[in-house]
């Protein structure tokens, strides 16, 4: 048992020793993502993406990261889903690299595979917001109320005034002919944006 334990921890500092060789300072990486940054401020996304390219490297996190980022805004979207992937490979608990990842797929409109990202989101982060909501309404525009449900309420629990968790629990509720229930959640969107006739016209009428 306790030989195991001494082989984890060899095996934890080994991986920390090769991440901070992978991020020893480079000038020229430094100076690749200055100009970069330079022009995307500019929408220039592609020219942005240029400066990247000499500097590229398949075992950076960094780098594959900031490419897939400027591919996705390129509209180069086979090539983001690539690099996000290869970054995911790289650190395997990065919510950042899963949640990146989802950006070309929702533009690509492939709904299966997003589901199967966020789903990875999950196992790591159970309680994270983004990918607790986005199945929600994976789910709910697929007509699956109940599950879309399930995951919208994990929202509301952990932010009970939010505006668009609230919405679509109520709208969930009501589409399943719950009308007491999207009752409470539409009243307490209602609070949040008075503004909405739609749903001030719909209690009404509960």
């Amino acid at each position: 048992m306790v030989l195991s334990k001494v082989k984890i921890i060899i095996v934890i500092l080994l991986i920390i020793s090769m991440s901070e060789l992978r991020a020893q300072y480079d000038e020229s990486v430094v100076q690749a993502f200055s100009k970069s940054y330079a022009s995307e401020s500019k929408n220039e996304y592609k020219t942005a993406l240029a400066a990247m390219k000499p500097v590229y490297t398949t075992d950076s996190y960094e780098i594959n990261i900031r490419m897939a980022w400027l591919e996705y805004k390129s509209e180069l979207y086979a090539e983001s889903v690539a690099h996000y992937k290869r970054a995911a490979e790289l650190h395997p608990y990065s919510v950042e690299a899963l949640l990146g990842l989802s950006y070309p797929l929702s533009a690509q409109s492939e709904w299966t595979k997003l589901a199967e990202v966020y789903s990875k989101v999950l196992v790591i982060d159970p309680k994270n917001s983004t990918a607790n909501y986005q199945l929600g309404l994976i789910y709910y525009y697929s007509k699956e109320y109940n599950t879309a449900l399930y995951y919208f309420l994990k929202v509301a629990e952990l932010y009970p005034f939010d505006y668009n968790s609230n919405l679509m629990c109520g709208w969930s509720y009501y589409l399943l002919g719950k009308n007491r229930e999207a009752k409470v959640f539409f009243t307490k969107a209602l609070y949040y944006n008075p503004s909405n006739t739609e749903i001030s016209e719909l209690v009404k009428k509960m």
